[in-house]
């Protein structure tokens, strides 16, 4: 994952962080959406564990959002 760094000192700046858990796979709810496990951190102190929750919809969007800055040259049939 990517920190956000003071281009002065070099160290991580104070703040909130949300990152994916290492080793923690994406999955489906019993209600069938998706979920993907996140760690919050102030101030690089943990704080909590929780999900971010979507449906099968929302999902697909940030899929091809996703798709589309990953593979720009592909144009909008990067994602399908």
């Amino acid at each position: 994952m990517t920190t956000r760094h003071d281009e002065t000192t070099g160290g991580a700046l104070p703040g909130w962080r949300v990152q994916r858990i290492d080793g923690e796979a994406v999955h489906l709810t019993h209600a069938g959406r998706i979920a993907l496990p996140l760690a919050v951190f102030e101030d690089a102190q943990h704080r909590s564990d929780v999900p971010l929750v979507l449906p099968a919809a929302e999902a697909e969007f940030l899929y091809a959002e996703l798709g589309r800055l990953l593979y720009p040259a592909c144009g909008e049939g990067a994602a399908s």
